[in-house]
Formats: structure tokens, C-alpha cells, sequence
């Protein structure tokens, strides 16, 4: 009931960095073993996934680096909220996120875009982010939990407004895709070796067969090459 009171005084009073003050919060960000993420971590992600081919086309899947974050509720007080999302810093790909009830677009373009605004219903929500890069760089971008206000709407249902009234944790992602080898003055084709190696038909090869191959190497490339 105090928390109550103390919300309802900070908004007659107009604090709406309320959250942000306190230092226990309605909503934290968790790993992918359920570990809560202190407020201001920054999490460095390496692990990249995808990349597997198509045994149709002979195509690769897109490449993606994952968070493995999830947004968990701990109160038991009604709670709304947001995802801020900045990614101004983002060299090349996309970055794609599905958090508080929505799948946003995939962006191409770096900036700071905001999630859908819900009320957070289950105990603990994963919010898919990842990055699909298309080319090798390190940069970081910041995922901040806003709290939004809830009022009913003409048929007395409680909803999420636009009106944030409070921020929660901000965790920043350190994404790094770089070369395995790590050498640089290089050429890059000489460096990396042949890990795998298919037929059009996605059927794997234990050594070169005349005609087309599809090769994957150590940097995670894949490409056509033609045996005569």
C-alpha cells in the first residue's frame, strides 16, 4: 500500500521518473539462464547462429547474433510497459526485436525506435533480439524498459497509454563479429579453410565432386565454386 501511495503522490506531484528512482523495479532484464541483468550491465555478444543452407537453393540463412534476453515481472502490482530500443551505432545489417506483445519490422536503418506499449501479463517474457550482420564490425546498442500509464478505456478495461511515466533498466549490448582469425594485411580467402563442403541438393561432400559445390569456410562464409 505505501508504494501505492508514493506513486499516486509522485504523479499528483509531477515526478514521472518515479521507477527510475526506486531502487527496486516492476520489471528486470534476465539471461538465458534466468539470471537477472543489474541496471547499466553491458552484455558482450559473440555467439553467432544461422548461417545454414538451404538444401532447395544452396543458399546460407541469414547470419544472426542473438541476446538471449528476457523481461521478467517482479511485482504483483499491474504494470505497463515498453521497450526503447537504440541502435544508432548499427555499421550494417539489421536488427530485428519482438518484445512487449509485437514483432517489429526488421530495421535496416540505425536510430531509436520503441516497441508496442502492453500491459505485462505473464511472470517473465522473452523479448527475441538479435542482430543480422552482413559484414564484420563491434558496436553497441541500449534496450531500456519504459513504464508506461495504464487507464481503462470506454468499456472499462485497463490499456497501456503512450505516456511513459517512468524509465526501468537499461542493459547495453556489445555485439562482435570479427574474423576468426583476427588477422589483418591478409587476403581473407587465403586465410580461411573449407569446414564443409554440399551438393546443389544439400547433400554433404567428403571431398570436391566435378561440377557445382557449395562451400562454407571458417569466417563463415559460403560460396559456389565449380569443379571441372
Amino acid at each position: 500500500m505505501r508504494k501505492i501511495f508514493t506513486l499516486c503522490m509522485a504523479l499528483v506531484l509531477g515526478a514521472p521518473s518515479l521507477f527510475a528512482q526506486e531502487e527496486e523495479q516492476a520489471l528486470v532484464f534476465v539471461d538465458a539462464k534466468g539470471n537477472v541483468v543489474s541496471d547499466g550491465a553491458v552484455i558482450e555478444l559473440r555467439d553467432v547462429e544461422g548461417g545454414e543452407i538451404d538444401p532447395m537453393t544452396g543458399e546460407a540463412g541469414a547470419l544472426q547474433i542473438p541476446t538471449g534476453l528476457s523481461v521478467r515481472k517482479v511485482t504483483d502490482e499491474k504494470v505497463a510497459g515498453q521497450m526503447l530500443i537504440d541502435i544508432s551505432a548499427m555499421p550494417n545489417g539489421s536488427f530485428q526485436t519482438c518484445s512487449f506483445g509485437s514483432c517489429l519490422p526488421e530495421w535496416t536503418a540505425a536510430g531509436v525506435y520503441t516497441s508496442a506499449k502492453t500491459i505485462v501479463s505473464s511472470e517473465q517474457e522473452p523479448i527475441t533480439t538479435e542482430w543480422y550482420p552482413a559484414a564484420y564490425a563491434t558496436w553497441t546498442a541500449t534496450l531500456q524498459i519504459q513504464y508506461m500509464d495504464i487507464v481503462p478505456n470506454r468499456f472499462g478495461i485497463d490499456q497501456a497509454t503512450s505516456t511513459v511515466i517512468g524509465d526501468g533498466p537499461k542493459v547495453t549490448l556489445k555485439f562482435i563479429y570479427t574474423d576468426p582469425a583476427n588477422v589483418k594485411g591478409v587476403n581473407e580467402d587465403d586465410r580461411a579453410v573449407v569446414t564443409d563442403r554440399y551438393t546443389v541438393g544439400g547433400n554433404r561432400l567428403s571431398a570436391p565432386q566435378k561440377g557445382l559445390n557449395i562451400v562454407r569456410k571458417s569466417d563463415g562464409t559460403v560460396k559456389k565454386v565449380v569443379i571441372k
